[in-house]
């Protein structure tokens, strides 16, 4: 009997733990459904065609700089459009879209599935998600939808941010200064489309690209992520496919070089000349990589220069203007430092060019010229009268050695005239004309004021303005002929060449 009641005892203590074990998991699963339903109540998951909608059509999302939450699945992974920060396209059935982050550094495989929270922005024209939140749900890779490049014909944006693949021909192809490469296609189908298909810098780094044995007319078969690129600077909007690796392009039929060297070679002959342009393409490609790199440093160092140059420039132009505020009592102090600005900004306007320049050697001289009446006109302009100014110029381009000094005799010849030429009178126009015959360069200066005293001589004159006109001649050993009559006319002409050195010989 004891034994009876014992083992009793014993189903009974077992009984009480599985009801209390039981108890407690229906309490778990009741708070894990209910945080579940909050955060679904809280976060209200969009399909991405959702938030690219412009129902007012004014050519912008209607949901541009809010905070979005989308989920799709990655086309492209994380580390093909940049090595360091988060940059991935992802779709669902219908649309896709750029997600990116320069904080998060999440790897993403292509096929995860991603819910992405962040503002929607435009990044060159394309939208993208820049991420606040991100979860990626590692799961079965099935096959992502690819749309026929034929499809995206009529609407293009409706299949950005989209796998796409088809057949195209090759029209040009380049390497890119930040070591990116670009190639110009165009479907088959649609001879007229122009496309791109764009290898970012963190692709060529990392995966095995090899374009050379591609050539202008070959047929190939592309495969990436559909997009769209807007220049800052002409608004152009390109459309690129992006591959995601070098499978994702692929020769249709034979390459035209491969039909090249299977026609004229044979055995050995195929072999040792194979074997020879191998080696010299790479000796080419090593030689040009190096000599593209120096000349690459010796640019970006030449607009360093320039650019400093022109900002400690702009630094005294400042500090002399500040001085000039306190002479207002003493108009003759004022009057010189004035001019000195005129002068320095003169120079600083060329360095200005020169740095927004990849081009040294051929200044647009009118440009220029235009700019720096602009100043002197600031400056020097009386108030009560209606003098107007007239600029008419050839294409005329030169160097920094004939550019200052032309832009200085420039600078003093229309300052004097606004200062002194219309004395005693309401108004008047300044004229500057600027023409190019054969090697030649011609630039006139002239006004319709009272012009300079009757018994005026110009190689007597002692004044600093007309001293230095006559000293940049000779810098540009040219010739300056001087007329007085209804107004003032000077005539300055000097022959277009190449100069090295300094641009001033006594600056």
């Amino acid at each position: 009997m004891e034994g009876t009641k014992a083992r009793v005892l014993t189903c009974f203590r077992y009984l009480i733990v599985i009801f209390i074990v039981g108890i407690l998991g229906i309490s778990k699963a009741t708070i894990s459904l209910a945080a579940t339903t909050i955060d679904k109540q809280h976060v209200q998951i969009g399909v991405i065609a959702e938030v690219l909608v412009d129902h007012d059509d004014d050519g912008e999302l209607d949901k541009l700089g809010q905070t979005v939450t989308v989920t799709g699945r990655a086309n492209i992974a994380s580390a093909v459009l940049h090595h360091e920060y988060l940059s991935v396209f992802i779709q669902d059935e219908n649309a896709g879209i750029l997600v990116y982050s320069d904080t998060l550094a999440q790897q993403v495989q292509i096929g995860d599935s991603l819910v992405v929270t962040g503002e929607l922005k435009k990044y060159y024209g394309k939208p993208e998600v820049v991420v606040d939140h991100l979860k990626v749900i590692k799961g079965e890779h099935k096959p992502i939808r690819i749309i026929p490049l034929s499809q995206t014909y009529d609407k293009p944006d409706k299949y950005q941010g989209m796998l796409v693949e088809g057949e195209v021909n090759v029209l040009s192809k380049s390497y890119l200064e930040a070591g990116a490469f670009r190639m110009r296609i165009s479907p088959i189908a649609k001879p007229d489309r122009i496309l791109y298909v764009y290898i970012s810098e963190a692709q060529m780094k990392t995966q095995r690209f090899n374009f050379d044995f591609m050539e202008i007319g070959d047929k190939i078969s592309v495969r990436g992520v559909f997009a769209q690129y807007t220049f800052k600077i002409n608004h152009e909007t390109v459309r690129q496919i992006v591959p995601r690796y070098p499978a994702d392009i692929d020769y249709v039929g034979i390459p035209r070089q491969a039909l090249t060297f299977l026609f004229w070679g044979g055995g050995i002959v195929i072999v040792l000349f194979l074997s020879w342009n191998i080696v010299l393409k790479r000796r080419v490609k090593a030689k040009t990589e190096e000599i593209s790199r120096a000349l690459n440093e010796k640019t970006i160092l030449l607009h360093e220069v320039h650019h400093r140059v022109k900002n400690n420039l702009a630094i005294v132009s400042g500090f002399l203007q500040l001085e000039s505020m306190n002479w207002d009592e003493n108009p003759e102090v004022k009057h010189v430092l004035n001019e000195s600005i005129l002068r320095i900004k003169s120079i600083a306007l060329i360095h200005e060019q020169l740095y927004q320049s990849n081009d040294f050697s051929n200044l647009y001289l009118g440009n220029y010229i235009e700019k720096l009446t602009g100043e002197v006109i600031k400056t020097m302009a009386p108030a009560n009268k209606d003098i107007s100014l007239d600029i008419e110029s050839d294409d005329i381009r030169v160097n920094i050695n004939q550019a200052i000094p032309c832009a200085l005799i420039v600078n003093e010849l229309v300052a004097n005239a606004y200062e002194h030429g219309f004395n005693n009178l309401d108004s008047g126009k300044v004229q500057v004309k600027m023409t190019q015959n054969g090697d030649f360069i011609h630039l006139d200066i002239k006004d319709n004021g009272v012009g300079f005293p009757k018994n005026f001589d110009i190689d007597k004159s002692d004044t600093l303005g007309l001293f230095l006109v006559k000293q940049l001649t000779d810098q540009l050993k040219g010739k300056l002929k001087f007329k007085n009559g209804e107004g003032s006319c000077f005539q300055l002409k000097f022959r277009k060449v190449l100069q090295s050195g300094s641009a001033s010989h006594f600056l």
